[in-house]
């Protein structure tokens, strides 16, 4: 799918340089906040922790965020950000990534790169952190572009059904609670599906796969391939 004409127009460059001064910082916190996961849900047991540590020596050495440097203008910036932002656009037909990440995702700028290492660094098993930043980083990317007025209604569509289908591996890994992941199918169903009937139908279908993911999850069980 051609994603050039189908995308919003991109902000001013003089706004992306200034949003970018902060973006190592503010990327970081976005994936500390998502390493930390969602709030429990009520009358539901929390999610089951993270797999044991791996070797130091079985992940690649990250780059520390200190390092990232900024776009050397503001169209760098802007055209930066913009080819990421059209990665992910292209993405709308792939499923979730599989780890060990060995390079940055076209998707993933070189500030959000440097930023995502750096947080998964902390944690005992760096590449699973990564990942699960990354998918959720282009979980996030894919979201922002439905919601945008100037997406072309084709590109909205391949997106809506692919945060769908993406919806229970957020769940899974811990990124959105059950609440939040049905509150976002019916808003992309309602979008999607026009027939009242077929989206009652098709809501419940989505919820349960994300509530059986939950369940699974609670239990120990194997999550969603």
């Amino acid at each position: 799918m051609s994603t050039s004409s189908a995308l919003p127009p991109p902000r001013q460059p003089w706004r992306l340089l200034a949003v970018l001064v902060g973006i190592v910082l503010l990327a970081m916190l976005f994936a500390l906040r998502v390493l930390a996961g969602p709030a429990p849900e009520p009358g539901m047991a929390a999610m089951a922790p993270a797999a044991p540590a791996m070797q130091a020596a079985a992940a690649a050495p990250p780059e520390s965020a200190a390092e990232a440097r900024l776009p050397a203008s503001p169209n760098a910036a802007a055209a930066a950000q913009a080819d990421a932002l059209q990665a992910a656009a292209r993405d709308v037909d792939r499923p979730p990534l599989a780890g060990p990440l060995r390079a940055r995702p076209a998707f993933v700028s070189e500030m959000e790169w440097a930023a995502l290492q750096a947080v998964a660094r902390q944690g005992g098993d760096y590449d699973r952190a990564l990942l699960r930043l990354v998918n959720n980083l282009r979980f996030h990317k894919q979201l922002d572009l439905w919601r945008a007025p100037g997406t072309a209604p084709a590109l909205r569509r391949a997106l809506a059904a692919r945060l769908l289908a993406d919806l229970p591996a957020r769940v899974r890994d811990r990124d959105y609670s059950v609440a939040t992941a049905q509150q976002l199918q019916q808003e992309l169903l309602a979008w999607l599906e026009p027939d009242p009937a077929q989206r009652r139908l098709r809501l419940e279908q989505e919820a349960q796969r994300v509530r059986s993911e939950a369940l699974l999850q609670e239990q120990g069980g194997s999550p969603l391939p």
